[in-house]
């Protein structure tokens, strides 16, 4: 159920275009959030992506535990996209549901190389 709003606060937001809305949104986090950081532990893009997939449904301690090892094991989404359920299982198992997460991790792998190749070329501009 959705929390209890004010009329004016509903009226203003749902009477937006999806892109009024946008900038609505963006516009608010950058007046009271203008720092905002998270707490996974993260070099790159690549390392971002796996951190936040194995983030749902689990503390960012545990991620941060967790991501060493498997990018010791996988350093980059082309070494991912190779890997084999047994072989990444075993470093994600101590994660909230690792069979799904396995499962999404070598999927998403697999869609960067063959879909979004670009997006994770060596080396990262901004990074």
């Amino acid at each position: 159920m959705r929390p209890a709003r004010s009329v004016r606060f509903s009226h203003y937001i749902y009477g937006m275009t999806k892109k009024e809305r946008f900038a609505y949104v963006i516009s608010y986090f950058e007046q009271h959030a203008p720092n905002a950081e998270t707490e996974l532990i993260y070099d790159n893009p690549y390392q971002l992506l796996v951190a936040v997939i194995l983030s749902a449904q689990c503390t960012d301690k545990r991620v941060n535990l967790t991501t060493p090892a498997i990018f010791d094991a996988y350093p980059d989404v082309y070494a991912l996209s190779k890997a084999t359920f047994d072989d990444l299982f075993p470093l994600i198992r101590s994660i909230s549901y690792p069979n799904n997460k396995t499962k999404h991790l070598i999927g998403m792998a697999n869609m960067v190389v063959d879909d979004f190749r670009v997006i994770f070329q060596k080396p990262y501009p901004s990074w």
